[in-house]
């Protein structure tokens, strides 16, 4: 499902216009980024939850040319599906 058919859907579930769906959308996006970026993890109720870890600064070594490079401390984004999203995605 692209971006398009998503907000459709939105707006014709909460019988709202396009526009406002694509507002609603644009909303919890930049929400959810600055969360995010404070370092704060979400949960999302029946879907799961969004988790920020904070990898710490290390060294890798390229096989190739066995250069040793220092890659620097960043914050990485998982998502943590519920056991219920799990439940439902699972049944064949």
């Amino acid at each position: 499902m692209n971006s398009d058919e998503f907000v459709s859907k939105l707006s014709d579930r909460l019988n709202i216009d396009k526009d406002a769906a694509k507002e609603l959308v644009a909303s919890l996006s930049d929400i959810i980024s600055e969360s995010l970026q404070n370092e704060r993890n979400i949960s999302l109720g029946e879907l799961g939850g969004l988790e920020v870890k904070n990898e710490k600064e290390h060294i890798v070594v390229n096989k190739s040319t066995m250069q040793r490079i220092l890659v620097p401390p960043s914050l990485n984004v998982y998502f943590i599906p519920s056991d219920n999203l799990l439940n439902k995605t699972n049944v064949i």
